[in-house]
């Protein structure tokens, strides 16, 4: 089942025009193959993690920006409920995603529901890293977090653990059933148009 959210690539490639790139020149920046970041802008290849943060920050944008079209302005006691399913769905690698609170633009956090059955380094894409911090914590079934500098580490259901997101990471099943576990994100500290 393709569970890729299908405007993903189309707002990608929008960006990328708004912002006068050619797909060799994003491509090179990030870097990925121009064939590849052209598969995912006409929704034919699924972006890992890793890729998804790194055109966020060439694009100088926030991971949000890719799924929900941006609210101007942002009102006093926010607040957003996302009712069990009802996120947006999209496959990021090896893991079905589906991101939390989608209607709020500009946000400091990045909620994701992830499912992974991923059973090696490999199946999950390698150790990825991104900007921010990261916390995470196991729903249904057993998680191994396996890290550049640690030895692996196994969590279990209701287990959670907050890192460094910089640090290269990658998440596998420990068993032969899928792991269910909540991830949130930070934004990086500074963003491009916050420096001076």
């Amino acid at each position: 089942m393709n569970t890729s959210h299908p405007d993903l690539g189309s707002r990608i490639k929008a960006m990328r025009q708004a912002h006068g790139l050619s797909l060799a020149r994003l491509a090179a920046s990030i870097p990925m193959s121009e064939a590849t970041l052209s598969r995912i802008e006409n929704g034919l290849s699924d972006i890992t993690a890793r890729n998804l943060y790194a055109l966020a920050a060439a694009l100088n944008a926030r991971i949000e920006d890719f799924f929900v079209y941006q609210n101007s302005s942002r009102p006093a006691g926010l607040r957003s409920i996302t009712r069990a399913g009802k996120g947006i769905p999209f496959r990021s690698g090896a893991f079905e995603s589906e991101l939390l609170s989608p209607d709020l633009s500009s946000k400091k956090m990045n909620p994701f529901l992830n499912m992974t059955s991923a059973q090696t380094i490999a199946d999950a894409g390698g150790l990825n890293a991104h900007p921010g911090e990261e916390f995470l914590l196991v729903i249904d079934g057993h998680l191994q977090l396996n890290t550049e500098f640690y030895e692996p580490l196994d969590l279990g259901p209701g287990d959670s653990i907050y890192f460094d997101a910089t640090t290269p990471h990658a998440y596998l099943s420990s068993s032969a059933d899928p792991v269910r576990f909540l991830v949130v994100t930070s934004e990086p500290a500074i963003r491009k148009e916050d420096k001076p």
